[in-house]
């Protein structure tokens, strides 16, 4: 992987090429420094040289002409580059002692934009819209000890003891390494640990201490360079072609070197075709959800991998944790949805879920509807172990609980600890004040109030008691509780004003006194007096209030 300092090097080295070069302040670049700007243009692809260009505010023309001021023929690396793919640089992943270079054309740069449909993100196709070097294997470190040794891998061949001597010996195409004590080995096809049986074997003839007892010579085999495979990724991917990668690419990373499927294609039966037969499919959901097991397979060279257009697509949103646009395969259903999109949540309203359905071709009627909605008790298919099958084009909605609450009273006015608490069955009024700690000293004893909500659910009514047989547990008084009441105690000074009423009359259907209730307006009034009679006149109203200086 090229490294932050290395590209910072190539850029300066480029910049300081075409920039410092012409005109009367002309400096000429040393052969050191020629040599070194040829170096780092080998390492660059067309895109990133033209980009370099472009961020000087240059021509193609006019680069070329500086760059051969200097006996550089900036054409030909242009030309070397785009020669490759025809246009754009393969993605190429180096052994453990190279520099892996990875190129990021301007169509994978248009890729990372993470697609949707009707609002809703195909899920498991983001992954592959970050940088390629996020999941790129290592190319260093210990092997996997079931690697198979092929031509192209570097052998590290120790010896010490009474005698000493490393080689690295590259494995030739007959699948051979050559040791100089004791000549072609064939080691093609083994693992590190069986070579090192081998090679114990064949020097043993040469090197007494690798067989006495006890020994005196020990030998170790490591690798140390991994061979490239070339890989053709086919199908419906977003850069399809052959590629460079090194021998511990998977299909995962090889998928995401190459910018991934895309939309139209699977990502849950993606096949590994080798020697004309299909030898592995891997199902990427097992690998984005986390699954236990981990069919991700290691590829080998001239594979290919190829990704088939996707299952059936079905949709969910909602009061759901990941809502998106969701590949299922033959036998997957509502649950399997769900649980990919995370799973409901504690607000999920889960008596009705409901989905929304293009009739499939087999089961449309003439001169009827092609969409149709479905409610789904999914409760129920979850307490009795149910499922419930889905088709392609299925669209899931769950809804979420009502905001509304209704076990509760509410204590305000002359008590500690006014607040909402919950409301029990037979719960009365003494019961709520003694919840909100009980009355203050200034609470005025001889009446309190109750508000209380109406069946409609909306008109408020109100109810008086006396607050010291209240508090006495008078039945009379110690009034049984409703869901939403409100319980007010007022303090001496206020309650010197009496109880509070409004008077309604004229051409109304129940005229009279009613309580005057906390933000009642004059529709609530209207709507207790039973609403305007049939020859009323609607173009106006009076309105008479006492003033407050006359009343005190």
């Amino acid at each position: 992987m090229r490294t932050p300092m290395n590209t910072i090097r190539i850029c300066f080295a480029f910049t300081a090429l075409l920039l410092f070069t012409t005109g009367a302040a002309a400096q000429s670049i040393t052969p050191q420094q020629k040599a070194e700007v040829l170096r780092q243009l080998e390492g660059m692809s067309q895109s990133d040289i033209e980009d370099r260009i472009s961020a000087l505010g240059m021509s193609r023309e006019e680069a070329e002409k500086r760059a051969r001021e200097n006996g550089i023929d900036l054409q030909t690396y242009l030309r070397s580059a785009s020669a490759q793919t025809g246009g754009e640089l393969p993605l190429l992943i180096s052994g453990p002692s190279d520099t892996a270079v990875v190129s990021v054309s301007a169509s994978a740069e248009k890729r990372r934009t993470v697609p949707t449909s009707r609002g809703l993100t195909y899920f498991g196709y983001d992954v592959f819209s970050a940088t390629p070097a996020a999941f790129e294997p290592t190319a260093s470190g210990p092997v996997d000890p079931e690697y198979i040794i092929g031509p192209e891998d570097v052998l590290r061949v120790s010896i010490w003891g009474q005698v000493e001597q490393q080689n690295e010996l590259t494995v030739d195409k007959e699948g051979r390494i050559f040791i100089p004590s004791a000549g072609p080995v064939v080691v093609s096809g083994q693992t590190i640990d069986e070579i090192n049986r081998t090679l114990t074997k064949q020097l043993s003839r040469s090197i007494q201490g690798l067989s006495s007892t006890p020994r005196s010579v020990w030998l170790d085999v490591t690798l140390a360079k991994v061979r490239p495979k070339r890989v053709f990724i086919m199908g419906e991917v977003t850069n399809p072609g052959g590629y460079t990668v090194n021998s511990y690419s998977t299909i995962f990373s090889s998928l995401f070197a190459v910018g991934g499927p895309t939309v139209n294609g699977s990502l849950r039966e993606v096949r590994l075709i080798r020697d004309n037969k299909v030898v592995a499919k891997v199902d990427l959901y097992l690998y984005l959800t986390g699954a236990e097991k981990n069919t991700d397979v290691r590829v080998q060279n001239n594979d290919i991998i190829f990704v088939p257009t996707r299952k059936s697509t079905v949709y969910i949103r909602g009061d759901i944790r990941r809502p998106g646009v969701y590949e299922l395969l033959p036998g997957e259903q509502l649950k399997k949805l769900t649980e990919y999109a995370g799973g409901y949540t504690p607000s999920s309203y889960l008596e009705r879920v409901q989905v929304e359905r293009i009739v499939p071709f087999k089961e449309r009627v003439k001169n009827d509807l092609e969409r149709r909605y479905i409610d789904i008790n999914y409760r129920d298919i979850l307490s009795k172990n149910r499922d419930y099958a889905l088709s392609d084009g299925d669209m899931v909605s769950f809804y979420s609980v009502q905001d509304e609450v209704r076990n509760y009273v509410t204590v305000s006015g002359a008590v500690f600890k006014q607040g909402t608490y919950q409301y029990l069955p037979g719960m009365k009024v003494r019961d709520a004040v003694m919840l909100a700690d009980s009355l203050r000293p200034e609470s005025y004893d001889i009446r309190g109030e109750i508000v209380r909500f109406l069946e409609d659910n909306r008109t408020k009514t109100m109810l008086s008691f006396d607050v010291k047989a209240m508090m006495a547990g008078d039945p009379k008084h110690n009034i049984v509780l409703k869901p939403k009441d409100e319980v007010i105690i007022h303090s001496v000074d206020v309650s010197r004003l009496g109880p509070q009423f409004v008077e309604i009359f004229g051409k109304v259907k129940r005229p009279g006194r009613y309580v005057l209730t906390r933000e009642m307006s004059l529709v609530d009034l209207l709507m207790l007096a039973g609403g305007f009679t049939e020859d009323a006149s609607r173009l106006n109203a009076e309105i008479a209030r006492l003033d407050d200086k006359v009343r005190n």
